[in-house]
């Protein structure tokens, strides 16, 4: 009589366990597909030689919600001119391009990035000359801050690598150069935006 009843003992747990099993894979939701995925970085898509970032990237579901615990592959066209760790921090090597790209799954983004020689010692120190200065700070009121905006632009991305920021500067003065209604601000702005080109042509773009 023992034997019997150890065998349905047996049955009994391993249906007990069969159902528990069957129980728990019922509750187990899969995560949605990744459909989407952003890359940005903090230097935009210009960077010197030497340069280097640290590249974000962000996957999304169907939803437009972040997903989590999610696996990037990141890689370069031309690891000579930009390469990439597996964790998107991408350095600088050489002049020239490449595209750097995430992929999360079937999902990905690329990001084109632009490699130049700009000389940004002489650029920050171009920026804060004591004569530049006196050019920004001499224009009437409301474009003297526009200047002075502009310029701290120029200094700031030189001495941080971003050189978006110096074109975004040069083409704020070279705006400015064109529209100046005042006969005194347009000669200011005139003399300043030779220094301007000096700026630009550093950047050797």
């Amino acid at each position: 009589m023992k034997e019997p009843f150890a065998t349905v003992r047996r049955l009994l747990t391993g249906l007990g366990v069969g159902a528990l099993v069957v129980a728990c894979a019922e509750t187990i939701e899969e995560p949605e597909p990744i459909t989407s995925v952003e890359l940005t970085s903090p230097l935009g898509a210009l960077l010197d030689v030497g340069g280097s970032a640290q590249l974000t990237a962000t996957a999304r579901n169907g939803a437009g919600a972040v997903a989590g615990g999610v696996s990037y592959t990141w890689t370069s066209s031309d690891p000579s001119v930009v390469s990439t760790s597996s964790g998107g921090f991408i350095e600088a090597l050489a002049v020239g391009t490449a595209t750097i790209r995430v992929a999360a799954g079937t999902a990905g983004a690329s990001l084109a990035v632009r490699v130049v020689d700009a000389d940004l010692p002489e650029i920050t120190r171009l920026a804060a000359d004591p004569f530049v200065m006196a050019l920004v700070g001499a224009p009437s009121t409301d474009l003297r801050a526009r200047i002075q905006a502009a310029m701290g632009d120029c200094r700031s991305g030189a001495g941080q690598g971003r050189l978006e920021a110096i074109q975004e500067c040069i083409s704020a003065v070279e705006v400015e150069v064109t529209s100046a209604g005042d006969p005194t601000d347009r000669v200011l702005l005139a003399v300043l935006s030779l220094f301007v080109d000096r700026i630009k042509r550093m950047l050797n773009l």
